[in-house]
């Protein structure tokens, strides 16, 4: 996951790539193979201003204090009960 803040400014886009077999980074398809080989922008994940990234999961924290979680949540790692993957 990258964030880029554009002209200087707070304003962000967040762009993913690598791997997605468990939607970590939220782009899409997900499974073995899943990859997405060039940044891609995550659409409805702009304003970022923190990104937390384990080897199957991601966290984003937003510039009103939202939190966004994406990828494989077996340990409940994304904070939601009763699902394995979230992308």
């Amino acid at each position: 996951i990258v964030v880029t803040f554009e002209d200087g400014s707070k304003s962000s886009k967040t762009w993913s790539f690598g791997s997605n077999s468990r939607g970590q980074i939220a782009q899409g398809s997900t499974g073995e193979g899943a990859k997405v080989l060039v940044p891609t922008h995550v659409k409805d994940l702009d304003k970022i201003q923190e990104v937390a990234c384990g080897s199957m999961h991601t966290l984003a924290r937003s510039e009103d204090g939202g939190v966004w979680a994406s990828g494989c949540n077996h340990f409940g790692q994304l904070g939601m009960d009763g699902k394995d993957y979230l992308n």
